[in-house]
């Protein structure tokens, strides 16, 4: 670091300071270093060990592509830092990422038999203001409801409504490119009824970073939690001491822990046997492929949603229409009107878990104290006929 400081230095005309001065400044700071040991991109990985061992055209192909790929992810956070700068100019944006932090296991212990057995998922979706730098955990486990697209929904929905003012016309999102919560029909469906209901919001932009690039500040949120665990000898024994403990995690933005209740959870993949229809090629009738989507765009056309593969400024929108043909009027596609959609519940009764899993937090008993045993023993369990939730996923694609 001090290298590069010393050669901005040089191609700036300015003296540079001595190596003990900048560490001592750096070190107030609060930042520090540290090797990147988990979530490491693919790609990058791939070029990295292949490169050590091919040789001519095969080498020339593999670095064409890595560069292709450096490019790809620096366009990423580059376009990222020019939207965080306009919040200097334009008072009524907003801008907001979200992550799934990884699942926290409930109840939490130290004992060795703990590692043999499936413990409850608890959740913790965060959202983290870049303006007004609010961070906003959305918490809940998966004895109330899953994390697939339609919850993750309903937790942006909820922010959208109840945490963006009415002086913001135009909201930009960013997050990973997670198919099966993030990048998907129903969370866009979601989009398009955010901006309808809300009273100034004209244009929502959803953005994504790249797979094995996607650094957020939220997962420096995550990171505190993460933190003041392996360092704490707080008891965990339920969901909720979870949403405690997040409460009282310390630093220089506090965490505002949101508790979902099943009744917030709304099933927005509905509107697709209904209102809306899915759809996979575009109004040129060129086909779409969603883990290419690098930027989707809504405004006031309810059922239009704009789209690009990239997040250049100067490349034109692609547009999908999703509204369904009726031959009512002239294009042949009915009008909707926004007051009559009914947006139902996901859930009517708790999410039940796994059989095999009840069973392993029931042996856990014994280590917990019994004051906590009528909730575990009141988990729902599946059945044969219970249906799978098949956008329960949380992985990048």
């Amino acid at each position: 670091m001090y290298d590069l400081y010393k050669e901005q230095c040089a191609s700036n005309g300015k003296d540079c300071p001595s190596n003990w001065l900048y560490r001592d400044v750096f070190g107030e700071t609060g930042l520090k270093f540290k090797l990147p040991y988990v979530d490491t991109c693919k790609t990058c990985d791939e070029f990295n060990i292949k490169s050590k061992y091919l040789n001519g055209e095969e080498l020339e192909l593999l670095t064409e592509r890595n560069n292709i790929h450096k490019n790809m992810f620096d366009s990423a956070y580059r376009s990222k830092q020019e939207d965080k700068a306009l919040l200097n100019t334009t008072p009524a944006l907003k801008i907001i990422v979200f992550d799934l932090q990884q699942c926290l296991p409930t109840p939490d212990l130290k004992t060795n038999v703990v590692f043999y057995k499936r413990q409850l998922w608890t959740y913790n979706e965060t959202i983290r203001d870049i303006g007004s730098k609010e961070s906003y955990c959305y918490m809940w486990h998966e004895g109330l409801a899953g994390r697939g697209s339609n919850e993750i929904g309903s937790i942006l929905y909820k922010h959208i409504m109840e945490k963006i003012p009415n002086s913001i016309n135009h909201l930009i999102t960013y997050s990973d490119t997670c198919a099966g919560q993030n990048r998907n029909i129903n969370v866009a469906i979601m989009f398009m009824l955010a901006i309808q209901n809300h009273p100034t919001l004209q244009i929502i932009d959803q953005k994504f970073l790249v797979p094995g690039h996607t650094h957020l500040e939220c997962d420096s949120d995550h990171s505190r939690i993460e933190k003041a665990k392996k360092l704490s000898d707080c008891e965990i024994s339920i969901p909720i001491d979870w949403y405690n403990f997040v409460r009282n995690v310390r630093g220089k933005i506090p965490l505002k822990v949101v508790e979902m209740e099943m009744e917030h959870f709304k099933n927005f993949s509905a509107l697709l046997s209904g209102t809306l229809i899915k759809r996979n090629i575009d109004e040129n009738k060129d086909k779409i492929n969603w883990l290419k989507i690098s930027w989707l765009r809504y405004d006031k056309s309810f059922g239009i949603i704009q789209f690009k593969n990239s997040l250049d400024t100067e490349a034109p929108f692609r547009k999908l229409d999703i509204r369904k043909i009726t031959g009512k009027t002239r294009s042949g596609k009915e009008p909707t009107n926004v007051s009559q959609v009914i947006l139902p519940q996901a859930y009517n009764k708790p999410n039940p878990i796994d059989t095999e899993k009840k069973k392993d937090l029931l042996s856990l008993l014994p280590l917990i104290r019994p004051i906590y045993h009528p909730f575990y023993h009141g988990l729902k369990t599946k059945t044969k006929n219970t249906p799978k939730n098949n956008n329960d996923s949380s992985d990048d694609e």
